[in-house]
């Protein structure tokens, strides 16, 4: 499943010149590695795709990937990116969540794909998975976006 993923992206994105900077290029990189973890398992506190990932550690791995260090904790991935308005998120920018059920200090993120699509590790149980970031469970829970790939 997420080779196909990766596939239909790579595919979406041949014969377009929407990857062409080199932030760019980081951009790709982060999705795509992003995407390689979908169906890995849920694992709190995880970061890697031999344990598992929770939702910050997904970021955290995937950003490393392309070489680039970012805080461990959603709270801390939020404040150390740049404000962005979701309608200008690019693809590898980070969303941010907040669900009534949690602590009041705590943020699930998700890396946007682009298109009203994100990649995340489930906030509980479960796999990393493709979601539709415009669904109304989603829009309720919004909180803000980061961006930490700049250059254009």
């Amino acid at each position: 499943m997420r080779l196909l993923l990766a596939a239909l992206f790579a595919t979406a994105l041949a014969g377009c010149a929407l990857f062409q900077s080199e932030a760019d290029g980081l951009r790709e990189e982060v999705v795509e590695t992003a995407l390689d973890q979908v169906g890995e398992d849920y694992e709190y506190g995880g970061e890697d795709p031999g344990d598992g990932f929770d939702c910050s550690g997904l970021v955290f791995y995937s950003y490393a990937q392309a070489g680039i260090k970012m805080p461990r904790s959603a709270a801390a991935q939020k404040k150390g990116g740049k404000f962005v308005l979701f309608k200008d998120a690019r693809p590898a920018d980070l969303l941010f969540y907040r669900f009534n059920d949690r602590k009041p200090g705590d943020l699930h993120v998700v890396i946007y794909l682009g298109g009203g699509e994100g990649v995340h590790a489930p906030v509980r149980d479960g796999e990393v998975e493709v979601i539709k970031v415009t669904d109304r469970q989603w829009t309720s829970r919004y909180v803000g976006a980061a961006r930490y790939i700049r250059g254009d």
